[in-house]
């Protein structure tokens, strides 16, 4: 099932409102005595509410940062596409002279993190 963003947080929003509503009956029934195994499932169920809630919220944490990371790589494919396009229009001997250059900045690089 795809849910969108405003799906999963109505979601999220009917959980809170039952959580709220689950706390209200605690609360009024908490003392009594007649009723202490209906304040148990509520404190159960508020308790796998919360874990609920906590996991819908990071998995939109996550997807949301999948979508950022999406967006980077097509990002990154759309740069790379023009710098192909740009490097096409050089003569071989200056792409492979720019090859060097590239291969000798990147060795120069990882020998100063190395040392």
């Amino acid at each position: 099932m795809n849910l969108s963003f405003k799906d999963i947080k109505f979601i999220l929003e009917a959980i809170d409102n039952l959580l709220n509503k689950y706390n209200e009956r605690l609360e009024a029934i908490e003392d009594l005595e007649q009723y202490q195994d209906e304040a148990s499932d509520l404190e159960n169920d508020c308790m796998f509410l919360e874990s609920l809630k906590l996991e819908i919220e990071n998995d939109l944490t996550i997807n949301n940062n999948i979508g950022l990371n999406i967006t980077s790589k097509i990002e990154s494919q759309l740069n790379l596409d023009f710098l192909i396009s740009t490097v096409t229009k050089l003569s071989i001997n200056e792409r492979l002279l720019l090859v060097e250059a590239i291969t000798q900045s990147i060795r120069k690089e990882t020998n100063l993190v190395a040392s």
